[in-house]
């Protein structure tokens, strides 16, 4: 036994956001995520995020995510990378809208996202939970396990919801998601 009493599924299209509302409905403890993941926007169409809004009263649905932008690789083209822009920033919009935090990947795009972050939360005020910047944490991996022990990085002031006290997720460099916490 570890101690995790809870944990949120993020999605990265319909279908896994469809999965992640079917299983936490299934189990205590279980929370999910309904979004499109930067590496799923090639597919994207605005139909998906009405879809998403029409599923994102599920009961234990707490975020918008996995959502950000993934500018690895050199192949990419600036259509690519604009693609991803827009279905991020529709999804910020969405989750202030809804009064959902977000979940966000990012891959070699922290100036982008900070800036797409700044232009909604200049508009609308964002409430966001964040994950690290890709480049930052790389460099600060050891430092962020260490925080995960014990401090959470979640906001004190806060309000008070079934995930505000999950523990920081280091994968593989990716980033650390720290629920709670303003841009």
């Amino acid at each position: 036994d570890v101690g995790v009493t809870r944990i949120i599924i993020p999605a990265i299209d319909r279908e896994t956001t469809q999965q992640a509302i079917d299983l936490s409905s299934k189990y205590d403890g279980i929370f999910a995520a309904a979004g499109i993941h930067p590496n799923s926007t090639a597919e994207y169409t605005p139909d998906d995020l009405t879809w998403i809004e029409a599923n994102a009263r599920a009961p234990k649905l707490v975020a918008i995510g996995e959502i950000g932008l993934d500018f690895y690789g050199k192949e990419q083209t600036q259509a690519q990378r604009d693609t991803q822009t827009e279905a991020f920033i529709r999804q910020l919009i969405l989750a202030q809208n809804l009064r959902r935090r977000v979940i966000i990947h990012n891959l070699k795009a922290t100036a982008a996202i900070a800036a797409a972050v700044a232009l909604v939360d200049g508009r609308i005020g964002l409430d966001v939970a964040v994950i690290l910047a890709a480049d930052i944490a790389v460099q600060r991996r050891d430092d962020a396990l260490h925080r995960g022990a014990g401090d959470r990085g979640v906001d004190a002031d806060a309000p008070e919801d079934p995930v505000s006290d999950l523990a920081l997720d280091v994968r593989g460099g990716e980033g650390v998601l720290a629920l709670g916490q303003r841009v």
